[in-house]
């Protein structure tokens, strides 16, 4: 579903590999997410077509982080250069 709206993690996959980490989660590129912001609401106070599909990811993380899951990570520091080097096709 992100790509086909233009969202993605490729780039967020790419940088989290350089500083030698992973992501924790991916959450779905969907307009209630847009609109819970605009809102100021959480997504769990949002009603609406794809909630369930919106806080899945927030659940299965927290249930990763409850039952001990996640393995710790300290991403490496990287200088201007380097950031620029790995995302900056994107900006």
């Amino acid at each position: 579903m992100d790509e086909e709206y233009g969202g993605g993690t490729a780039l967020l996959e790419k940088f989290a590999a350089c500083v030698g980490t992973t992501l924790a989660a991916k959450v779905p590129y969907h307009d209630l997410i847009r609109r819970s912001r605009l809102a100021g609401k959480t997504l769990f106070q949002m009603e609406g077509e794809g909630k369930a599909q919106c806080i899945e990811p927030y659940q299965r993380l927290a249930r990763k982080i409850l039952n001990g899951e996640l393995e710790p990570r300290v991403p490496k520091p990287l200088g201007d250069r380097e950031i620029f080097d790995t995302i900056g096709g994107w900006l």
